[in-house]
Order: C-alpha cells, then sequence, then structure tokens
C-alpha cells in the first residue's frame, strides 16, 4: 500500500527561536463544572479567564437564563460528557496546535497568534472552528469520530463527518487559519483556477505542519489515498479530455474540490476533493520550481494560471 507525505526538505525550516507556547483554554470544562445554583456569583471569574464567551451585560437576568439553559440543554450536556472521553488526553493535540503555530509565526512574524478556545457548539457543522484575528474557536463537540451517534442522528453524511475525529483537528485549525487569513486572495472561475486557489491553502497547511502525511491533512483513508496517488495521471488525463479543466460549470466540477463520497462511481476509493489534491502537487512542484518565492508571495501575489506555468506539471504515467 502507497502512503503519501509528501516532505518537503524546504518546509522542515527550525522554529525552534519562535517560542509560541499554547495552552488551550477549556470554556467546555470550565463551565459545564460549574454548580449550576451558584453560577451567577461565578460569572465574574469566567468573564475574566473567557470574555470573548462572557461579555457585555453578562449579570442580567435573560442572560444568566440563556446561560443556564445552554449548560442544561440535554444535547450539550451529552456533547461535553463524549467531548471529555474522547479529548480526555489533550497533550499530544496541544503539542500538535503549538507546533503548527510556530510555524505560522515563522512564515508571518506580522500576523497574531490566536488565542484557541475550545466549547460546546451543538453540532455546528456548518462551522467547527470560528476563527478571528485574535482568537480561534474550536467545537470540540466536531471532534468527536467519525461514527459517533448524534452525527448521525443529525444527518450528517459519513463523507462529511470522517473529518470529525480528534486526529484532525490541528491541521483543520491551521487550513481554517489559513482561509482566513488569505481565503480573499484566493479566486478563479475555472476548475483549474479553483484547483490550484484550494492547493495554496494545502500548501500553507503543508508549510505549518510539514511532517504531517497527507493521508491527515487530506482526512483521506489510506485506500483514498493511495487511489490518489496511483490514479493521479488518469485523473489528470480524465480532466484533460473531457475539456473540465477550464470549465466554469461549477456544478459540474465541484465533485473534484468539494467533500464528496466518490468521483467515480466506478471508483468507491476515489475522494471528493481529489482535484483539490492535484492542485496540491501543482503548488508544490511549482515553489520547488521556484525556490526564492515566499509562502505569503504565493498566497497573495500570483495568480493561479501563472502558478500552473511555472510547475511544469506533467504526472507520471
Amino acid at each position: 500500500m502507497i502512503f503519501s507525505s509528501c516532505n518537503d526538505d524546504k518546509l522542515l525550516v527550525d522554529v525552534s527561536n519562535e517560542n509560541v507556547e499554547v495552552k488551550i483554554k477549556r470554556f467546555d470544562h470550565a463551565l459545564f463544572e460549574q454548580n449550576i445554583d451558584q453560577i451567577a456569583s461565578e460569572l465574574d471569574s469566567l468573564a475574566i479567564q473567557f470574555p470573548v464567551f462572557i461579555s457585555g451585560d453578562y449579570r442580567s437576568e435573560h442572560n444568566v437564563k440563556g446561560l443556564v439553559e445552554y449548560i442544561l440543554n440535554p444535547l450539550n450536556q451529552e456533547l461535553y460528557m463524549k467531548s471529555m472521553d474522547v479529548h480526555a488526553d489533550f497533550i499530544q493535540t496541544e503539542q500538535d496546535i503549538e507546533m503548527g503555530l510556530n510555524y505560522f509565526k515563522y512564515y508571518f512574524p506580522e500576523k497574531t497568534i490566536p488565542e484557541i478556545y475550545t466549547y460546546i457548539s451543538g453540532l455546528n457543522y456548518e462551522e467547527p472552528i470560528v476563527i478571528q484575528d485574535s482568537f480561534a474557536l474550536v467545537g470540540i463537540d466536531m471532534f468527536l469520530g467519525q461514527h459517533y451517534d448524534k452525527y448521525q442522528d443529525f444527518k450528517i453524511p459519513l463523507f462529511v463527518s470522517k473529518k470529525y475525529d480528534k486526529k484532525y483537528l490541528p491541521t483543520e485549525l491551521m487550513r481554517s487559519i489559513g482561509i482566513f487569513h488569505f481565503g480573499n486572495n484566493l479566486n478563479g472561475e475555472t476548475l483549474l483556477e479553483q484547483m490550484i486557489s484550494l492547493g495554496k491553502i494545502e500548501y500553507f497547511v503543508h508549510a505549518t505542519s510539514p511532517t504531517t502525511h497527507d493521508s491527515i491533512r487530506f482526512a483521506f483513508t489510506p485506500q483514498q489515498m493511495e487511489w490518489c496517488v496511483e490514479r493521479e495521471w488518469a485523473l489528470w488525463q480524465h480532466l484533460t479530455s473531457k475539456q473540465l479543466l477550464f470549465s466554469k460549470d461549477y456544478h459540474e466540477y465541484k465533485k473534484y474540490i468539494e467533500d464528496q463520497p466518490f468521483v467515480s462511481s466506478l471508483e468507491r476509493e476515489s475522494p471528493g476533493r481529489a482535484g483539490t489534491w492535484i492542485g496540491f502537487k501543482i503548488v508544490t512542484q511549482f515553489m520547488k520550481n521556484n525556490p526564492e518565492i515566499k509562502l505569503i508571495d504565493l498566497l497573495t501575489d500570483i495568480p493561479p494560471m501563472e502558478v500552473f506555468q511555472g510547475s511544469k506539471y506533467k504526472p507520471k504515467n
């Protein structure tokens, strides 16, 4: 079986001097372990520790009532208990996030390192991670394992919930940070332009998680990763022969860049987002061919078609 880590020596930089220390602030734990009868008296302390969540007129009767209802909500209670079980040992996750943020600081020293908070989102599957300039909110209940029964109760497809595993949390966080800071610089109407734009974000994730395997960063199963590696040439030929690369019909090509169960009904191991993986390969080749180009320039200045031409991408048969 083939595994791909796509290690790039250029990205294995020394970040030991960046000195980013991460202590994830567990708002979920602090809140749900409160004595509900004494919650009003604890609000001042919670507001100091978690101003992102508790601010303004938090002592008003209306706001206290809303907070109590949130804590006592049966779904939220169950999600909290499950999250404390799944994430009982949070050390490795915290270390991986800390390493990612050290790489982030290395490449973008002018950017703010966000404070990381976890909370119970009530299964906010549309936005599991919320990013702002100075903080990141991680819905810890969205990383409880692909087959968690509440995901199924909410009719979340398995090809989507496969990302809801704790092992994917660090790279999902870095991807969200990349999109927040650089998403507005990415553009394109055609499939090829979209593939390369999304490939730039994946290269950002790779740069901030350089020792993480492609299969973890893309949330692909080993079989899906093997399919991408073995069928890279065949998929490229398919996109070329069907004249999809320069198609502007999003509905026609979206399965190649979005989460989907597969891109070919005849090959069930072919993952949705396989086109994004090829976009990442194109960007990687471009950066190898142009070692003088900085990551910030790739993400902000260089158009997708210039990346494609400079990559001289030609997958091997």
